[in-house]
């Protein structure tokens, strides 16, 4: 249920809530953040930003579940 929120370009991490909702950081690779940015620009283009805050979506726009 990550948000765009938890994700920072500028300084590369990447925020996820952990076991007993402890909030961790996760530093990410310069590689791993411009997957990022490709995986946000093909998103804006199938999807409004403004329309859910989810960061990881199904290709129906809705937000992606666990398996």
């Amino acid at each position: 249920n990550m948000t765009l929120n938890d994700y920072d370009s500028l300084k590369k991490e990447l925020k996820i809530l952990g076991k007993r909702k402890k909030e961790r950081i996760i530093p990410l690779t310069n590689s791993l953040t411009m997957l990022f940015e490709k995986y946000l620009d093909l998103r804006s283009k199938f999807l409004d930003n403004n329309q859910h805050s989810y960061l990881f979506i199904t290709e129906r726009g809705k937000p992606s579940y666990p398996y």
